[in-house]
């Protein structure tokens, strides 16, 4: 028997959860290779003084996010299995709060206080806003 049988024959997963883990593996990793190619593509064309491709990425994310959201709920009727991917496979493996965090340490140990403070706030003022950028642009669709 294979592993994924013997995990459910044991009960360490139903079979209804199986599908649901599968999804968020499956959606995290194309999140994460996405995050990847869109920072580095942002890296490439602002440059590296600032942490431009984890704003882009958590800034993006945040909007999709937003968006998502509220169609998969109110609009679509999707599968649990397509939603979780979605939310939180794909868009959790997308943007990175660890990252963030990390860029910001490095702003403060290189003493680059006014970057950090910008960072900071531009991070957490455009992705609350993207977040609420994407929600009520959904909310046109329902």
């Amino acid at each position: 028997m294979h592993l994924l049988g013997r995990l459910v024959q044991y009960r360490i997963f139903t079979k209804s959860e199986m599908s649901i883990y599968l999804a968020i593996a499956v959606g995290g990793s194309a999140g994460a290779v996405s995050r990847y190619w869109v920072s580095s593509a942002t890296y490439s064309w602002l440059g590296q003084q600032f942490p431009w491709g984890t704003l882009a990425v958590n800034l993006l994310g945040s909007l999709v996010m937003g968006f998502l959201s509220v169609l998969l709920v109110h609009r679509f009727q999707v599968s649990d299995e397509v939603r979780i991917g979605l939310l939180a496979g794909f868009l959790g493996s997308f943007t990175t709060f660890s990252t963030f965090a990390m860029d910001s340490l490095h702003l403060a140990g290189n003493g680059a206080l006014v970057k950090l403070a910008g960072y900071i706030l531009l991070s957490v003022t455009l992705c609350i806003l993207g977040a609420w950028a994407g929600l009520f642009t959904a909310r046109q669709f329902i």
